[in-house]
């Protein structure tokens, strides 16, 4: 047991769409997204409230990752965020 570290697979960084726009040239999260949108990786939709909201398609669940946040709904459950790997870079600047 002369082993000091433990072998670990390699971590992905996941982003917001704040993130991302910082990363590209100062784009706004709302940009962002309709951009996401257009490329065809994530689409909207309103939820109960007629909130704007964002849910990947086919191919954008490829680039994306949910993680619970540190909010809860009314019932207990924790808010889920749709982050994306850091691949989907290259996408929108191709």
């Amino acid at each position: 047991m002369d082993q000091k570290q433990l072998i670990c697979e390699p971590q992905k960084i996941h982003l917001t769409p704040t993130a991302i726009g910082k990363m590209v040239g100062g784009l706004s999260a709302q940009k962002v997204n309709k951009i996401l949108e257009k490329e065809g990786l994530q689409e909207s939709f309103r939820d109960a409230k007629n909130k704007k909201c964002w849910k990947p398609t086919e191919n954008g669940r490829y680039f994306i990752v949910l993680k619970d946040t540190s909010k809860k709904h009314k019932d207990g459950r924790p808010i889920q965020q749709m982050m994306w790997l850091e691949s989907v870079i290259s996408i929108l600047a191709g």
